[in-house]
């Protein structure tokens, strides 16, 4: 990726990219993070998929539940920032000790 096209990527495209990387790297479906933040996994898949426009509401609740979880992120101008504290290191750890079901992603 050039630096034009990181340079104009979007807030909600930042968002979308973001929420699906942390919700990989902590290995739930986008039915647990729907079921974790009270929203519909169509809006998951959505948001996700840059096929809408989140609402404020709607981020701030994703990014409470991350929170929640020992996942902060910041998104600044020029970087995105993601920190995961060693609760979530510990959930990650756990996640990848069990089997994976074979749901969709």
């Amino acid at each position: 990726m050039n630096t034009e096209s990181q340079s104009s990527l979007s807030f909600n495209a930042q968002i979308a990219l973001v929420i699906r990387a942390v919700r990989t790297a902590l290995a739930w479906s986008q039915q647990d993070l729907a079921t974790k933040a009270n929203i519909s996994k169509p809006t998951i898949a959505r948001l996700e998929s840059m096929s809408m426009s989140p609402r404020a509401d709607t981020i701030n609740n994703l990014l409470n539940v991350l929170r929640a979880e020992g996942v902060e992120i910041d998104i600044l101008a020029e970087e995105v920032i993601v920190r995961f504290k060693k609760v979530a290191i510990l959930e990650l750890q756990n996640n990848l000790a069990q089997p994976k079901s074979t749901e969709d992603n």
